[in-house]
């Protein structure tokens, strides 16, 4: 099986499996162009859009692009019987589990070595670590990596 030939590639109908995270106030409608174009999969970040706004903005990605895209939305309001499993039984907000999870192993070798830098990187600490690039730039250097890991730890993917 390729990268192209994946569950998540297919469906999507993007190149990589490469998703541009939908952040408002941060994601543009070029960045999500230029994404869509490096072969990824591009969002709007439409969450405090108004209705004119997000038509507006998908009626400029689609003259840049015939690829699809995502737009992302809130929905404010909770899922009724559904229980908030990010609170435990005393009422504290629990650590992110996906993210903690991720980072597990990260964080074990980085508490062995005293390396505060990556013990909470997703809660910001790790900016220092971030550079300024181009999202060209940017997707170019992702799908070099993600090919180096497939070669290096599934051949059969490429």
């Amino acid at each position: 099986m390729t990268i192209q030939q994946t569950k998540l590639v297919r469906t999507l109908r993007c190149k990589y499996p490469i998703i541009q995270a939908p952040i408002g106030g941060v994601s543009t409608i070029d960045l999500t162009v230029v994404t869509i174009e490096a072969g990824g999969f591009g969002f709007i970040a439409a969450a405090y859009l108004t209705p004119e706004q997000i038509i507006v903005a998908n009626q400029e990605i689609h003259t840049k692009t015939d690829k699809p895209f995502g737009i992302n939305l809130f929905a404010p309001i909770p899922a009724p019987q559904i229980p908030d499993t990010y609170e435990d039984s005393s009422g504290i907000l629990s650590q992110y589990p996906y993210q903690n999870a991720m980072t597990r192993g990260m964080r074990r070798v980085a508490a062995k070595q005293g390396n505060n830098e990556y013990l909470s990187s997703w809660a910001g600490q790790g900016l220092s670590l971030s550079q300024s690039q181009s999202t060209a730039e940017l997707m170019s250097q992702l799908i070099s990596e993600m090919e180096t890991s497939i070669r290096r730890f599934s051949p059969k993917m490429l």
